[in-house]
């Protein structure tokens, strides 16, 4: 259980101070937290998905 918590920490940390990772590497991070059980983690996640898909248009 350790591990998934400390693999949402981390996607977390990387959505929230974007600017020092790689754009892929976040987007991937935005993935798994939208599809994660935590509330926190999906809110975050679907919220960077939805901010990268207005930017594309």
């Amino acid at each position: 259980m350790a591990c998934c918590s400390d693999r949402r920490d981390t996607d977390r940390a990387m959505i929230i101070d974007f600017i020092h990772y790689e754009p892929t590497a976040v987007d991937a991070a935005a993935q798994r937290l939208a599809s994660s059980a935590d509330c926190y983690g999906r809110a975050l996640g679907l919220e960077w998905l939805k901010m990268c898909e207005r930017e594309a248009v």
